[in-house]
């Protein structure tokens, strides 16, 4: 990993977490189109990239469901 490709992942981590603590938003407006300008830059195929950003988006969304499960804010009988 050079210098400059972790500035870049580190600059798109920074303005994704500021954009979506400031707006309420979730993270992937910013973060998936800005990881495929970054990422294609250095290399990575589509296919590549396609398996990156799900496997992001899935974590992600286990993380936020056990964050509100944890606070008691889910209600799994409701929903099924």
């Amino acid at each position: 990993m050079t210098l400059t490709f972790f500035t870049l992942l580190c600059l798109v981590g920074l303005i994704n977490g500021f954009y979506s603590g400031f707006m309420g938003t979730g993270g992937n407006i910013i973060l998936i189109p800005a990881l495929d300008l970054v990422l294609v830059q250095f290399g990575f195929e589509g296919e590549e990239f396609v398996k990156y950003s799900i496997a992001h988006s899935l974590f992600n969304g286990f993380a936020v469901v056990l964050k509100q499960y944890r606070i008691k804010n889910l209600y799994p009988k409701k929903i099924f």
